[in-house]
């Protein structure tokens, strides 16, 4: 899995150089933010699917914090 990170700035650097963006695919603010958060979301989602973590340790808090007020295990989350 370590070749993940090279290979992604290999893919940014070839998009750049190869399909370059004068300008965003739409000027609406809204529409920009939307698409943004869904692909932060996708990202959040592979991530918890594969049972991981981003390496946030208000994630690992909250996980506690959560199982003792409700009384239930979400140790898979954290």
């Amino acid at each position: 899995m370590s070749f993940i990170i090279p290979l992604l700035s290999f893919y940014v650097w070839a998009l750049e150089k190869f399909a370059p963006m004068a300008q965003p695919l739409s000027g609406d603010l809204l529409i920009q933010l939307i698409i943004g958060q869904c692909i932060a979301a996708a990202g959040m989602a592979i991530v918890f699917n594969q049972q991981a973590s981003t390496g946030d340790n208000k994630a690992f808090i909250t996980v506690h914090t959560m199982n003792e007020i409700l009384g239930q295990n979400f140790k898979r989350l954290a």
